[in-house]
């Protein structure tokens, strides 16, 4: 119980993070039309001296990219659109595809323990790849329904290097953090409390998880 607690607080600080990363990003695309009507006020009044200035300090303030992913569900977007920026920034190809049910079966912290979890070690990994191909790594994410279950897919390109628990569970190959080694044990509990279960196929150049987790019926 003690493990659960503290997991959901990770998760907590984990959806709060996202959410603001997402605000910033909203508050700069707002400012974006405040912006331009400044540079054209300094170009019409051949004000080149302070254009630079403030092209420069505005070039400062930037965010490398700044999508916005809407798919009617404000968690899943705030996460998505996290992961996608940081994504690339480091030239990691990333591709997602979202269908969702009526009702969800996970609540906001479940949702953020699961595809944050899954999204920051699929981004991880990918980092870590040998690029010697001009290829870029890939990851792969989708939600939708399935029959009666919500399917989380999450596939990304891997270095194929796998440590794994007598029991035959992957273990974590991280060794600098506490944490380390709990994000996929996070997925499965959050599954398996919802009576669903988790997946896993770790090939030579991919790594896949899928989440499984029974919808909500209708009373």
């Amino acid at each position: 119980m003690t493990e659960q607690i503290y997991m959901h607080e990770k998760n907590k600080e984990r959806n709060k993070t996202i959410l603001q990363s997402t605000k910033n990003l909203q508050k700069w695309k707002h400012d974006y039309s405040n912006h331009l009507a400044v540079i054209h006020e300094l170009i019409k009044t051949k004000s080149y001296h302070q254009l630079s200035q403030y092209v420069s300090l505005q070039r400062e303030s930037l965010p490398q990219t700044f999508p916005m992913i809407s798919t009617g569900h404000h968690i899943i977007d705030a996460i998505l659109t996290d992961k996608y920026t940081i994504a690339q920034s480091e030239n990691i190809s990333f591709m997602y595809s979202v269908v969702l049910p009526e009702h969800l079966p996970i609540n906001d912290i479940e949702i953020t323990g699961i595809l944050g979890n899954l999204l920051d070690n699929s981004i991880e990994a990918c980092i870590n790849i040998d690029r010697k191909k001009d290829t870029p790594p890939q990851i792969n994410v989708f939600l939708k329904p399935q029959r009666s279950m919500f399917h989380i897919h999450v596939e990304n390109s891997s270095p194929g290097n796998y440590l794994y628990k007598h029991n035959g569970q992957l273990n974590s190959t991280k060794t600098d953090d506490n944490d380390h080694g709990k994000g996929l044990a996070n997925v499965r509990e959050i599954a398996e409390r919802h009576s669903g279960f988790c997946n896993i196929t770790a090939g030579e150049n991919s790594f896949i998880t899928d989440v499984y987790i029974p919808l909500l019926t209708e009373r």
